[in-house]
């Protein structure tokens, strides 16, 4: 079973995946966060993509892959 264009799939942050060649200009990827009360805020403040790691606080780009 394949998704529709324009079908959106919500996985878990930790769930390996992959994406097939984008023929455009963009991906789009939208990031939601989630967690308990009293979690620290800074638990969840740097995503690790496959080229780059981003901080979320800062907006910034803290390391990038080739």
């Amino acid at each position: 079973m394949y998704p529709k264009k324009g079908t959106v799939v919500f996985l878990h942050g930790h769930a390996w995946h992959r994406v097939l060649p984008i023929h455009g200009a963009y991906r789009v990827s939208t990031n939601f966060r989630a967690m308990p009360k009293d979690t620290p805020e800074d638990i969840t403040d740097i995503a690790v993509y496959r080229n780059m790691r981003y901080r979320f606080s800062t907006e910034e780009v803290i390391e990038e892959r080739v």
